[in-house]
């Protein structure tokens, strides 16, 4: 039950964090564009995403006597844009895009990342799956410096 409040904890913080996104002073400018780091990031996204999709696949499927059935089938189809989303990121990356082609596909990430997010708050869920989930906004963060709004000095 502690693990359980420990993760939920971590995803209330998490998503109180990608709420914040690009606007906080703290993220205003930009790191250096590092095609390479960036790149390495969007797969590691598409690797956490999946688990995410297998984890909702495998636990328990929520029905509509618990009140949960829309809910869940909302997070089951977010997840789905999300993963969508970040291998199209992947792509373009490995195909040379750089911070100006792949910033509408980050943002649209960052907007469905912040509704999984809320949704999963919702919801009763297994502990795999939420910490899944804030796995997948860890690594979401970790890219966040190279899309905010501001470049720094060296670009």
């Amino acid at each position: 039950m502690r693990r359980s409040f420990a993760i939920r904890l971590l995803l209330g913080t998490l998503l109180a964090a990608l709420a914040v996104g690009v606007s906080s002073p703290v993220l205003a400018e930009r790191a250096a564009w590092s095609q390479e780091r960036v790149t390495k990031m969007a797969h590691e996204l598409v690797a956490k995403v999946d688990v995410v999709r297998d984890a909702i696949r495998q636990g328990p499927q929520s029905d509509q006597a618990s009140g949960q059935g829309s809910s869940f089938y909302r997070l089951k189809q977010d997840v789905r844009r999300i993963r969508n989303e970040a291998r199209q990121l992947a792509a373009e990356l490995d195909g040379g895009s750089g911070f100006e082609q792949t910033l509408p596909v980050y943002e649209d990430l960052m907007t469905l990342s912040r509704d999984v997010a809320e949704n999963a708050r919702r919801m009763f869920m297994p502990e795999p799956t939420l910490a899944a989930i804030t796995e997948v906004g860890e690594v979401l963060l970790r890219i966040t410096p190279y899309y905010a709004s501001e470049p720094t000095a060296a670009e």
